[in-house]
């Protein structure tokens, strides 16, 4: 076949080279410029009711990845490494975000994950990371996120244990006379771990539960649910942690049977799909919410995602953003991608800037680990078709 040894040799070269370089396309270990590639995962329900969130925590790793790769790459140990987000859809499910997961981990080989949104995507993803030594970067309001027994999770956004009581006391103030309401979350792991803290917290602060409703996630007519709840005359509606769309189902179906009372969301907000959805019905609803978009600190960020993406910021999305910044920071200060001695840095990173303000962690006296971050939030409103910032808590 071949007629000389050289020629042979040369063959077995080109041929060399090129299975050389098919294995790394594939593997994506290596870029065109001959830096590695590190991938970086994430979680997130880019379809269903919490489909805001997942895209939030997809768009705004992807700002943060790019200022990484724009100024040259992640220094790690001698190595510089281009960043890529590899996302996968949790479907706003605990299997879903289990298998999820699954891929990242045993098939893309990540060791960092951000994400998911979501108290049951958040559970199933934590229990497969924490047992592979994975670091997690999540949300969810379920008490059993956080715990000694998962060391590599941590909670980059506040849940109702920390901001239930100050909206509670918040609401006391500013509506004295309000002192009825009515709670309606879904039956899964949000309404059996939330719910029962949101009633807790109102009934210490002076109001009376007069109904406590629970519907199958998914539900499209809540008229039976919402008519239950307006016999016991509330002057609030709590709509705890419900998913974007089952909010604007929620508000919209209300309005339309005629209460013209308050509503609010103490919970993961999604204000953007409420105007979406029940538009003028929308008017003066409340939700907590984690950004407010005018301000100064924040304007690279928003300005970065209205050039790459355009269109309403989820307010997790910033949050997101800033568990990724954190993240790059301690690789680099580290010069590791060992994730105990990442684990270990995160730990230690109270008083690391973000455009939101420093970082405090806590969580140890209720979760039994530090594992829980610390910020102030507002209290926004639906006023005129726009969403305007009510007012600003610190817990």
């Amino acid at each position: 076949m071949f007629g000389r040894k050289s020629d042979w040799l040369q063959t077995f070269a080109l041929f060399f080279i090129i299975f050389i370089f098919a294995f790394s396309v594939v593997t994506g270990k290596v870029n065109a410029q001959g830096k590695e590639v590190l991938k970086i995962g994430a979680i997130g329900s880019l379809s269903g009711s919490g489909s805001a969130w997942g895209i939030a925590t997809k768009n705004s790793l992807q700002i943060a990845i790019d200022e990484v790769n724009d100024r040259g790459g992640l220094k790690v140990d001698g190595k510089t490494y281009e960043l890529k987000q590899v996302i996968y859809d949790d479907t706003y499910t605990g299997q879903g975000g289990t298998t999820a997961a699954q891929r990242l981990i045993f098939e893309d080989k990540v060791k960092f994950i951000l994400g998911p949104i979501g108290s049951p995507a958040a559970l199933g993803a934590g229990l497969v990371a924490n047992r592979e030594k994975v670091i997690v970067l999540c949300n969810g309001f379920s008490p059993r996120i956080l715990g000694k027994d998962k060391p590599y999770t941590f909670r980059v956004t506040l849940s109702t244990n920390e901001f239930a009581p100050a909206i509670v006391k918040w609401m006391a103030e500013k509506f004295p006379t309000m002192r009825k309401v009515a709670v309606i979350c879904t039956t899964d792991e949000v309404g059996q771990a939330v719910a029962p803290l949101n009633i807790k917290y109102y009934k210490e602060g002076g109001f009376e539960v007069v109904a406590d409703e629970r519907y199958e996630r998914g539900t499209k007519d809540m008229v039976p649910i919402i008519n239950r709840m307006l016999v016991k005359n509330p002057d609030i509606i709590e709509l705890d942690g419900h998913a974007p769309g089952d909010v604007a189902l929620v508000v919209k179906q209300a309005r339309q049977l005629g209460y013209k009372k308050l509503m609010i969301q103490t919970g993961g907000p999604g204000l953007e799909q409420v105007l979406e959805v029940a538009r003028d019905l929308a008017e003066d609803f409340l939700s907590y919410n984690i950004f407010d978009p005018q301000d100064p600190n924040v304007q690279h960020f928003v300005k970065a995602y209205d050039k790459k993406f355009g269109g309403f910021i989820n307010p997790y999305g910033p949050l997101m953003y800033n568990a990724a910044k954190l993240l790059f920071h301690c690789i680099e200060k580290e010069k590791t991608l060992d994730t105990d001695k990442i684990k270990a840095a995160i730990e230690k990173s109270d008083g690391y800037m973000t455009m939101m303000g420093p970082i405090k962690w806590t969580g140890e006296e209720v979760y039994g680990i530090r594992h829980q971050i610390l910020t102030p939030f507002y209290i926004s409103q639906i006023k005129g078709g726009k969403i305007l910032t009510y007012s600003k808590i610190v817990p």
